[in-house]
């Protein structure tokens, strides 16, 4: 059962299992629901979309917030397309 699983099942959904797990680096970046949801952001809990989000609501420092912003996105992008490649190199592709 475990050469099946590793030979027909993992090949056929890597694509799906790569792309969630693509998309969950890069919501790495932009999670802070919960941290306003739960928290109402008065505890010492933060995210780096949290520290952007409170510097331009309550502060209005948006110059401040707008380079973190854009720091995020150089470290960000780079980082999203390296894990999607390195992924990419694991299984090339399934043939139906």
């Amino acid at each position: 059962y475990m050469r099946t699983f590793g030979d027909i099942v993992v090949p056929l959904i890597w694509p799906t299992v790569s792309m969630m797990f693509v998309l969950n680096v890069a919501s790495m970046f932009s999670y802070m629901g919960p941290i306003l949801l739960l928290t109402n952001g008065t505890y010492k809990t933060s995210t780096l979309a949290f520290f952007i989000f409170k510097g331009v609501k309550t502060v209005g420092n948006y110059n401040y917030s707008a380079a973190v912003g854009f720091l995020i996105t150089l470290v960000g992008t780079p980082l999203v397309f390296g894990v999607k490649k390195v992924l990419s190199k694991l299984w090339e592709g399934v043939e139906f």
